[in-house]
């Protein structure tokens, strides 16, 4: 990307921001001359907003970034993935700009196949298998494919950047989710709460914050070699 250019990165959760040095919740802020940062919340209404505030700020690029589900067997936790699409919810294959995406995945061995867009939480194997084999992705999300179509209607370069949190025979608690707030916060109380009514979950929590810190020291190093000095180029 020119340097004239701004790069807006949406984020989802705080936790997956604690690579960047500056970033609140529900506000742009300037990380430096070429970044913008949104934590914008969970889903794609959220996504929405704070991609669409990026732009109002100055950003002329947009950045979906965070964690991913892996829909594949061979993807594990802390792959990052740099897909060359999204294949929104109705099918709809929405691809990112392929000199940017050209720029960064030459040599660099990323996985670079479509991502697919979740609706809700994917807890069980059998919840990823079933939109891995609808839609054919290597993994899901459930904010690009909202970053995506704001990027479009404003004719400005998109990408994708993700790292895998939970491998596709992870099972994730149900209950997990509703101890965080719409911005991704965890509430301790309930946390605490839920943990202490179904303690045979706790193995299978230890499992997800493990995954879950693999993934986000996959998405530091990334953010080190490619947004923080040189910027990548679009």
């Amino acid at each position: 990307m020119k340097l004239d250019r701004r790069i807006g990165v949406v984020i989802a959760i705080a936790q997956e921001a604690s690579m960047f040095p500056r970033h609140d919740i529900g506000e742009v802020v300037r990380v430096h001359e070429h970044l913008l940062v949104c934590v914008g919340g969970v889903g794609a209404e959220r996504a929405q907003a704070a991609a669409q505030m990026l732009l109002a700020r100055g950003a002329s690029a947009l950045l979906s970034w965070g964690v991913a589900v892996a829909l594949a067997p061979d993807l594990k936790a802390g792959r990052v993935l740099l897909p060359r699409a999204v294949i929104a919810a109705d099918g709809t294959l929405l691809p990112v700009s392929s000199a940017w995406h050209e720029e960064i995945s030459a040599n660099s061995g990323l996985d670079v196949r479509p991502i697919a867009e979740a609706r809700s939480l994917l807890a069980t194997p059998e919840d990823k298998r079933a939109l891995g084999q609808t839609r054919y992705a290597a993994a899901a999300d459930m904010e690009s494919a909202a970053i995506a179509r704001v990027a479009q209607r404003a004719q400005v370069p998109f990408l994708i950047v993700r790292a895998v949190a939970d491998d596709c025979a992870m099972q994730v608690p149900a209950w997990l989710m509703s101890c965080m707030n719409p911005r991704g916060q965890v509430r301790p109380a309930r946390f605490l709460t839920q943990l202490m009514q179904h303690p045979r979950d706790a193995v299978a929590v230890a499992r997800v914050a493990r995954a879950f810190s693999a993934a986000q020291a996959a998405l530091t190093g990334f953010n080190r070699r490619h947004l923080q000095a040189p910027l990548a180029s679009a």
